[in-house]
């Protein structure tokens, strides 16, 4: 007995059914929706350190500052807002250390993913000549 793929409508034999996300699919869509749902697990994990780089950077800059809301937690908006925020410092950070090259301890930070936050130009600084403290 043969049931439709639910995405493709193809019969699917029954010894080669698949399930992903309790959908009954053929094995060319769930293999196409797994690796779809990997490759958004990695780029959400790849977000996931760089929003903690991030703030570890502003922490040891002295630099961390979080809006809260009236509850005492951030809105999701004033979640990503920061974030965007302590990228477009980290970006600035990263890009005022390429202009004046000095011997550093700090590791390099990774950077955004295309796809993930939106590109955002990094404030101009009118003072690029000094060596951050």
């Amino acid at each position: 007995m043969s049931l439709p793929c639910m995405n493709c409508k193809t019969a699917v034999p029954q010894d080669k059914a698949k399930f992903f996300a309790e959908v009954f699919l053929c094995e060319s869509c769930h293999l196409q929706a797994e690796h779809f749902y990997k490759r958004l697990l990695a780029e959400l994990n790849f977000l996931l350190t760089i929003a903690k780089e991030t703030i570890r950077l502003s922490l040891v800059q002295g630099k961390f500052a979080f809006p809260e809301g009236p509850a005492g937690e951030p809105s999701k908006r004033a979640v990503l807002e920061e974030i965007m925020r302590l990228e477009e410092a980290r970006a600035s950070h990263n890009k005022e250390r390429a202009c004046a090259p000095t011997q550093s301890s700090e590791p390099s930070l990774p950077t955004a993913p295309s796809k993930g936050l939106p590109a955002a130009e990094a404030p101009a600084s009118s003072n690029k000549d000094s060596t951050p403290g």
